[in-house]
């Protein structure tokens, strides 16, 4: 642990001298901390944030964090490469090559999120658990004030929010052609929501066509929800960074610093160019992507079309096993025969993956895995209890991705495969670059 510390006060005075800025070279970094390289592998600590760190070459690298230092203009990562338990070399990830760090996910992530929590869902895919602020004003209504907990406050106008959830009855809640205010009785209001203090206004369709509409307020407390029909949208292009956190929340950030401690501290941009900022616990961090643009998890991504033999009645779609897994790598599993089709984004890309034979069906199970580009076989592989994994590397330069499982010679039995870390990435990965 000597080591441990001697690295978080080295990186945090030299944050708090200034020494690491945005811009300027890391060497000066690398060479502070290069005594702290020098001692021997120690094994890791409770301290220590242990993380698997993604990049461009879609290798998997386990670091014990010790700086993350993240903007618009510079993007530095270091930390003590992991090594059978135990904190080996010290390495850097920047911002270009093959070195260039796509993602962090903690070694142990996982949601937990609580059976009575309240969630305010935005349009550009942000997710924050919280609660709204007590006794919003009336003079408000167009805007709503979320607060997470003691980290921070957030005010965003209504037309950016997608779904409200105050309790676990309004999970589901989706609008049909209207916006919708599920009561905690299980009535809904349809109409056009006006408000979300307290009370929550909405405008109600009147029951004459010749009379002007209604508006009825409901307090906060008899509701269970509210979905409103607001668009997705990306988002803003000053919000790079993505952070998914333990209690099942995704924050969209500028700037992320952390230099060793145990808090991460984010700047939050919101409507109308303001921002807020936050200091995080580093142990509620599940994930951080650094480029958005090229993260694209198979799993966030749906398939054009499914088909399989005439023998099946029915062809299951690809079964993403948590949707909001943290940085969206959650398992997704096919279940032959059958064949998928997934649109390309119109340029090269690698997709990389581990896929197994699950455990349940290697007695009985062999299964073939063809994938096609436009047609064409870019990788083929056999499955069974003797060859139950392999590392799936290809390049696609298509339209259009085929994933096909096929009967390998003991009939359509057991035919599964478990798609883990499956992820598209850039083609333009030098043939020096790291691989596991």
């Amino acid at each position: 642990m000597l080591q441990c510390a001697l690295d978080h006060l080295l990186t945090r005075r030299l944050f708090d001298a200034g020494f690491i800025t945005r811009g300027r070279d890391v060497a000066l970094f690398t060479a502070a901390i290069a005594v702290c390289a020098a001692w021997p592998a120690q094994a890791l600590g409770d301290d220590d944030d242990a993380v698997v760190l993604i990049d461009r070459a879609l290798s998997r690298t386990t670091v014990a964090i010790s700086v993350v230092d993240v903007s618009t203009e510079q993007r530095m990562i270091a930390g003590h490469v992991i090594d059978d338990g135990e904190r080996g070399d010290l390495r850097q990830w920047g911002r270009d090559g093959a070195d260039e760090a796509l993602a962090l996910i903690r070694v142990d992530a996982a949601a937990e999120p609580n059976d009575r929590q309240r969630v305010l869902e935005l349009a550009d895919g942000q997710r924050i658990v919280g609660r709204p602020r007590p006794a919003q004003q009336a003079d408000e209504p167009e805007t709503v004030t979320w607060l997470r907990g003691d980290d921070f406050s957030m005010t965003v106008p209504i037309d950016a929010v997608r779904r409200v959830v105050f309790d676990d009855t309004a999970a589901d809640l989706r609008p049909d052609d209207a916006d919708v205010v599920l009561l905690r009785n299980g009535d809904r209001l349809d109409g056009f929501v006006l408000s979300l203090g307290d009370p929550i206004q909405i405008e109600l369709e009147p029951d004459d066509p010749g009379d002007p509409p209604r508006v009825v307020d409901v307090e906060r407390r008899r509701v269970s929800g509210v979905a409103m029909l607001t668009p997705l949208r990306d988002p803003d292009s000053g919000q790079p960074f993505s952070i998914w956190l333990n209690d099942g929340s995704l924050l969209h950030a500028s700037e992320l610093q952390h230099g060793g401690g145990r808090s991460l501290d984010v700047v939050l941009p919101i409507e109308d160019d303001g921002e807020t900022s936050a200091a995080l616990s580093m142990r509620s961090v599940t994930a951080m992507v650094f480029d958005r643009k090229n993260w694209r998890p198979l799993a966030m991504r749906q398939p054009q079309r499914v088909d399989g033999p005439v023998t099946r009645y029915a062809i299951p779609d690809p079964e993403v096993a948590d949707p909001n897994a943290p940085a969206g790598l959650s398992e997704v599993t096919f279940r032959g025969p059958m064949r998928a089709w997934y649109d390309l984004p119109g340029e090269p890309v690698r997709l990389a993956a581990e896929v197994e034979l699950p455990e349940h069906a290697r007695m009985w199970g062999r299964v073939r895995l063809i994938v096609r580009c436009d047609g064409e076989v870019v990788a083929e592989h056999e499955f069974d209890g003797r060859r139950s994994r392999s590392d799936l590397d290809v390049l696609l330069d298509g339209s259009e991705l085929e994933i096909e499982l096929a009967d390998a010679g003991s009939g359509p039995v057991q035919n599964v495969l478990v798609f883990r870390h499956a992820l598209f990435g850039p083609a333009d990965v030098g043939e020096d670059a790291p691989r596991d």
